[in-house]
């Protein structure tokens, strides 16, 4: 992890030292496996159409920390606009930047039109 996302991390923690405890702790390791492990698994055939979106670092709706504000709406304009031509939505990591942001759901409810938009995929 590059120390820009360090220093952005530790505006969030107590102190930068607080962070390091939880990475060194093996929390975050621990999730990320047991996210992985329980992930679905998806089949599609050679017609499918897949729109694949990564990186989107979804926040807390702090303009400081959550990167996502300044094309979100560009991003729900791109969900309706695949979602009427028929595609499937993939998410392919950095989705939510909750090892930053520890209490979910603030997340959840800063973003919770955009998650209505992507339900809507298969």
């Amino acid at each position: 992890m590059g120390n820009g996302c360090i220093t952005c991390a530790a505006k969030v923690e107590a102190d930068e030292s607080a962070l390091m405890e939880r990475f060194k702790s093996g929390q975050i390791e621990r999730k990320f496996t047991e996210t992985y492990t329980q992930a679905p698994s998806m089949q599609f055939n050679e017609d499918a159409r897949l729109i694949i979106f990564s990186d989107i670092h979804r926040g807390t709706g702090d303009a400081k920390t959550d990167l996502s504000l300044k094309s979100e709406s560009t991003y729900r304009q791109a969900l309706q606009f695949y979602y009427k031509q028929g595609y499937y939505l993939v998410h392919n990591g950095d989705i939510e930047d909750a090892w930053m942001h520890p209490n979910v759901s603030l997340i959840l409810s800063a973003h919770k039109d955009i998650y209505q938009e992507e339900g809507k995929f298969h």
